[in-house]
């Protein structure tokens, strides 16, 4: 009988082979944006993400965690945040701390450790965001290693430990990481150095190659790019409230998506992906997007391209979690993550490598999807986690001041997630959605 904690990757694991191994694995580039959801994705010209929709799959049914912390720590590491104890913000200027500040050991195997035993060559450039940042004059150097150096990346370059507005005041005022080498008050604009640093190293190192490029924007503080960075502004529209300087941020995205994709060749994989959703109170969106469960704070973008994609430019509506990039791009790659008895990384994650050979008709390896948010002990900040299947959604949100919340949805008849069903008036259908998402719950990993 299977452990208890191993049960959830278990009962939902398929076999999915994905692309066969070749003797030299293929390169990879990850591009991540800051608080950007489909519907903000799709409400400012985007040509550069278009062209790589077209030659790839859009993946409708991606989720990530309600904020960045989390969702990076399931990228990297193929785990349910949970297992690590990282529900919320975490400060990469303090050192790790299980009740204060949760920080990935660096025991984990993590996605580019796993691509290294295949000759990989590794960097991240721009924000880190899981826990401790280490760097030469690091207020904490007595630490054990942290960071993305112990987890595996070659190189960290304009590197970016938390958020611009964490070490500096904004854009052109942020504290920068290169290797071991810092800067305090960056003022180089750092949607435009990441741009620059992730072209650099992209084109001069050889392959095999794996380059995340985790990009600020469009995280606050809102502001106005400069204009090389939104060349397809039209400069008639001024740039003034909230939600245009928002989308003009986003626009910096399809820029730099557009710079590196003039070096990345027709055998390179690229994934293109966002953390969470939207910011409160921007583009239409009131409360609903990130730090929520919502859907607006939880499905977020997810575009694949490469050339094991066999039919373009199509969307998959199957449910997939960004912990699923672990085991996806390792089959990519040729090869396997740890065994779950070992609790070294790779759990939780699914792949959908079986996605780029049938296109929409994948009907997904995953059962049933879930994000949360949870604050550390002690404090007195709410709860909200979700879990949903194809069909079904059941949110719940928990105060220490009772009582709780629990939303069902039906998101076949409710996609918009408007009307909640209420517990006493649930048919028999509903009350067995109800149930069976309540159990999936009860076997996730303890936190």
């Amino acid at each position: 009988m299977l452990p208890i904690f191993l049960l959830p990757a278990f009962l939902q694991l398929q076999v999915d082979p994905g692309p066969p191994a070749r003797s030299r694995p293929p390169n990879v580039l990850v591009l991540i944006a800051d608080d950007v959801g489909w519907e903000d994705l799709e409400s400012v010209p985007m040509p550069q993400v278009d062209q790589l929709a077209a030659r790839g799959l859009s993946f409708r049914g991606f989720h990530a965690m309600p904020l960045c912390a989390p969702t990076r720590v399931a990228l990297w590491t193929g785990r349910w945040p949970r297992r690590m104890g990282v529900g919320d913000g975490v400060n990469s200027f303090a050192p790790p701390n299980p009740v204060g500040n949760p920080t990935p050991p660096s025991e984990l195997v993590s996605l580019p450790k796993l691509l290294k035993q295949r000759g990989y060559r590794t960097c991240l450039v721009g924000k880190w965001h899981m826990g401790q940042a280490s760097w030469v004059g690091s207020p904490n150097p007595e630490d054990i290693a942290t960071g993305p150096h112990a987890h595996g990346f070659d190189h960290w370059l304009a590197g970016l430990p938390s958020n611009v507005n964490q070490g500096g005041s904004g854009y052109e005022d942020w504290f920068r990481v290169d290797d071991g080498d810092f800067t305090q008050n960056e003022t180089d604009y750092a949607t435009r150095a990441m741009r620059d640093a992730a072209v650099q190293w992209w084109t001069s190192t050889d392959g095999p190659k794996f380059l995340a490029v985790s990009l600020p924007a469009a995280h606050v503080p809102f502001h106005v790019p400069p204009p090389d960075m939104i060349p397809l502004w039209n400069p008639l529209v001024p740039i003034q409230s909230n939600t245009e300087m928002y989308q003009a941020m986003i626009q910096t995205v399809d820029t730099v998506l557009g710079d590196l994709l003039l070096h990345v060749g027709a055998d390179d994989w690229v994934f293109f992906l966002s953390d969470n959703g939207t910011p409160s109170n921007v583009n239409g969106n009131r409360n609903t997007g990130k730090n929520t469960t919502y859907r607006r704070g939880v499905e977020v973008p997810l575009i694949v391209a490469g050339p094991g994609v066999r039919t373009l430019g199509e969307e998959v509506q199957a449910l997939v979690s960004c912990a699923d990039l672990y085991a996806t791009i390792a089959a990519i790659a040729g090869t396997t993550p740890p065994g779950a008895s070992t609790g070294l990384g790779g759990e939780d994650s699914v792949s959908f490598a079986g996605a780029f050979e049938q296109g929409r008709a994948w009907r997904g390896a995953r059962e049933w999807v879930f994000g949360e948010r949870f604050n550390l002990p002690g404090t007195l900040r709410e709860e909200d986690i979700m879990v949903r299947t194809e069909r079904w959604k059941l949110r719940i949100v928990r105060d220490p001041r009772p009582p709780d919340e629990e939303f069902l949805y039906d998101l076949l008849r409710d996609p918009d997630e408007l009307f909640p069903l209420l517990e006493g008036d649930l048919n028999p259908d509903q009350r067995e959605a109800y149930e069976r998402l309540q159990r999936i719950l009860a076997r996730l990993p303890p936190r």
